[in-house]
């Protein structure tokens, strides 16, 4: 048994430690709202905020079973779906918010089916977007292939065939699509179409290689070294060193020639020439100077014959070889290699005409070379076509792979690009959405299996519900029953008296209620595996919200039912703390019945300060008097004879008969009572209430109304019939003589309860 609880925690009590004590097999708790009932009770369930001290006898804990608010929420939810409907047990509870949390509207699986929605309606907008996207590149990207082609005839074959376009727009748009840009710089047109010729065109033939314009070596004549020197005669004779200091042995050398025909003039001036002047002449040039202008003639007419073959060169090539010429190259290197020709051969006439001139000859090496470079690019373009032709089986797919690559990268680079880079922007959002739709379809699932399984995993409370109806039926309640509910698995709802169902939210009354007539039945059970003990400490805080009589005596029944398994000493229930507000509901449950003894209760008082923590008080006397039961006490003292003041009576008397017919006793009125009367206690019955409201509503003069003690014991004869036509005599006697309502209910409850076989929970 407990006996000392210390809480620390709780707004109610304070910084202090509340430490409530002597506990014993029976406490009551009385207290107003918000005084600290449910602070205790909260910490006797072990709440996480509130930290508690045990101290239990023998250090022998018990198995503590709680009833407050917490547990109602805990054990008895509506369903969110269903008016009126509600679903009963700890699993069942949490089903139930887990299946609202996903099947009401806007719940989860609302929720999954409207990012679905959303997802699918956004990949329809990305996917025609991308499809308009892909039709517009579609229609520029053929309308430029086919003026490609129509430009370049010889390059149709490579996009037709097996892989190729033909008429399809849309096989060119995904042959573009699936191009990839190697690093490689993309191949020119004029290469293109040059290798067409070999590759695709099945007529085409080897042509010959270009010969080379053959090289002039000047160093290999002798009269090339002779160019920028001095060619003269014999230096022997007095004539010569005239003509030395003159220089102009050229002039002399070819009137020389002359002087034979002169008739003994002389050629150069026309006088008579002196007898040895051919003499000297003669020994002047002599055959030295003949064999140097012989190799300077030789030179130049080599030279001559040369630069004619190769100026000339070109007039004999293979005409389709010829055509692999870069032209404009080729006549720009011959026009220097003319110039330069054209240069050397006017030097060497004019060596030729004054040898003893010295001339310089141009250096033909970089012309030539020029000219050598575009006839071998050229002889090597002829290779490589020849090549092809020798090799076109394998060289096809590879030019076809080359003019794909032209188109993709070159004639539609750009908006290929373009298109590209947007269609990967679209890509990941298109990938992206249908992920989402995928998540979402797998939460959708999800779901559905997670309802499945909270409904095959919902213990079913049938037989739960049919020991609270047993109690019910036991307790002589009638107000309403539990019945199965034909909407929802496993729920339920309130069956009135005529067969209504009640499709309204449960009042709060009723809520509470049907939870402690599950509590109730969970005390019955067995116990488990779970309990710490065999034995049960039983907590019942506020099972009363409301002032319906009948739910008050049936609660009032089984929670002095309780109580008695406690006191008896050989139930599992050991020991029972019940707090409450309500002063009607302590008086039921605390007053004691004929034979009972007090030993085994204490009373605890709680008092809220409105600026300090609540205090709690302890006693072995109810410490609680209600007003209403003052009011009876004041009945008893006149029937009892005893002097009292007439008009404070007429007052008790209207209080006592309005708070209980019209509140307590379900709402009946005079007019209701009046039918259950004889003739002649009608007359009373109304003369009575027409004095009650009278006396009780005004001081009257005795000129008009003066009340006798006959008329005061006539009328509380009355009063005491009126109880008794309305089956009210019991509580009628409860309250003069002790002998109280609730012990019919509690016998009637107790008769079945005894036999009652325990649940497994």
């Amino acid at each position: 048994m407990l006996e000392q609880l210390t809480i620390t925690g709780g707004a109610c009590f304070g910084a202090e430690p509340l430490v409530i004590q002597p506990l014993h097999k029976v406490n009551f708790f009385f207290g107003s709202n918000g005084s600290g009932k449910t602070t205790i009770s909260r910490a006797l369930a072990g709440n996480e905020s509130l930290e508690t001290d045990f101290t239990w006898h023998d250090s022998s804990p018990m198995t503590i079973r709680v009833y407050n608010r917490d547990f109602v929420d805990r054990t008895l939810r509506e369903s969110s779906r269903i008016p009126g409907v509600f679903v009963i047990g700890d699993k069942s509870v949490e089903a139930e918010e887990r299946l609202a949390a996903i099947e009401r509207d806007g719940g989860e699986r609302a929720q999954a089916e409207a990012d679905m929605g959303r997802a699918r309606n956004s990949l329809t907008q990305m996917e025609q977007a991308d499809a308009d996207a892909k039709t517009a590149f579609l229609e520029s990207a053929w309308s430029a292939y086919k003026a490609f082609i129509d430009e370049n005839p010889a390059l149709s074959p490579a996009f037709s065939g097996t892989g190729g376009v033909g008429r399809s727009k849309q096989a060119l748009v995904d042959r573009l699509l699936a191009h990839v840009t190697p690093e490689k710089p993309a191949p020119s047109l004029e290469s293109l179409t040059t290798n067409a010729d070999a590759v695709f065109d099945t007529s085409a033939t080897a042509y010959p290689e270009l010969p080379a314009i053959p090289s002039f070596d000047a160093a290999s004549f002798d009269g090339y070294s002779l160019l920028p020197e001095r060619v003269v005669g014999s230096d022997a004779v007095t004539l010569s060193e005239l003509v030395g200091q003159w220089g102009n042995s050229d002039w002399v050398a070819t009137g020389r020639q002359y002087l034979q025909y002169s008739g003994g003039h002389c050629p150069f001036c026309q006088q008579q020439a002196p007898a040895n002047l051919l003499t000297e002449l003669s020994s002047m040039f002599d055959d030295h100077y003949a064999s140097q202008r012989d190799a300077v003639e030789q030179f130049r007419v080599a030279f001559s014959a040369w630069s004619a073959g190769a100026l000339s060169a070109s007039d004999g090539y293979d005409s389709s070889s010829r055509s692999f010429l870069d032209g404009v190259a080729y006549q720009a290197a011959l026009l220097e290699l003319e110039k330069a020709v054209s240069t050397n051969s006017a030097t060497l006439d004019r060596k030729m005409q004054n040898l003893s001139e010295p001339v310089e000859y141009l250096t033909l090496d970089a012309t030539l070379a020029a000219i050598t470079d575009v006839i071998d690019d050229a002889n090597q373009t002829i290779r490589d076509h020849n090549a092809l032709i020798a090799n076109r089986r394998t060289e096809r797919p590879k030019l076809t792979a080359r003019c794909w690559r032209y188109l993709a990268e070159v004639l539609l680079g750009t908006p290929l690009a373009n298109l590209k880079e947007k269609q990967a922007s679209r890509n990941r959002g298109i990938q992206n959405l249908k992920d989402q739709i995928k998540d979402a379809e797998t939460r959708i699932t999800e779901l559905d299996d997670e309802v499945r399984d909270l409904h095959r995993s919902v213990e079913s409370t049938r037989p739960v519900i049919d020991q609270i109806n047993a109690i019910l039926e036991r307790s002589g309640f009638t107000s309403f029953k539990i019945v199965e509910s034909p909407s929802l698995e496993d729920g339920y709802m309130l069956s009135r008296g005529d067969g209504e169902l009640q499709e309204h939210s449960l009042s709060e009354g009723e809520r509470t209620f049907i939870a402690f007539l599950y509590y109730f039945h969970l005390l019955a059970g067995r116990a488990s595996e779970s309990d710490e003990s065999y034995r049960i400490l039983a907590v019942i805080d506020d099972p009363i919200s409301s002032l319906d009589s009948d739910v008050l005596f049936v609660v009032g029944a089984l929670v002095r039912h309780l109580i008695g398994r406690a006191v008896s000493g050989e139930d599992r229930i050991e020991q029972v703390l019940v707090l409450t507000h309500n002063v009607y509901f302590h008086k039921e449950i605390s007053h004691l019945q004929n034979g009972e003894s007090p030993s085994g209760r204490v009373h605890f008082l709680i008092r809220k300060r409105p600026s300090s923590p609540s205090t709690l008080t302890s006693s072995r006397k109810n410490p609680v008097t209600t007003e209403y039961r003052r009011l009876w006490d004041e009945v008893k003292r006149a029937i009892d004879g005893e002097q009292m003041n007439v008009i404070g009576l007429e007052n008790i008397l209207r209080r006592i008969l309005e708070g209980y017919f019209r509140v307590m006793g379900g709402g009946i009125w005079d007019d209701e009572i009046t039918p259950l009367l004889t003739e002649s206690e009608r007359l009373v019955f109304r003369a009575l209430f027409r004095w009650v409201n009278e006396g009780s509503h005004s001081i009257l003069e005795d000129v008009y109304y003066s009340p006798s003690p006959i008329s005061q014991d006539l009328y509380l004869q009355v009063f005491q019939r009126i109880f008794e036509v309305t089956k009210h005599d019991a509580h009628y006697r409860m309250m003069l003589y002790g002998k109280r309502s609730i012990t019919e209910v509690e016998e009637s409850a107790s008769a079945g309860l005894a036999d009652q076989q325990p649940v497994v929970q």
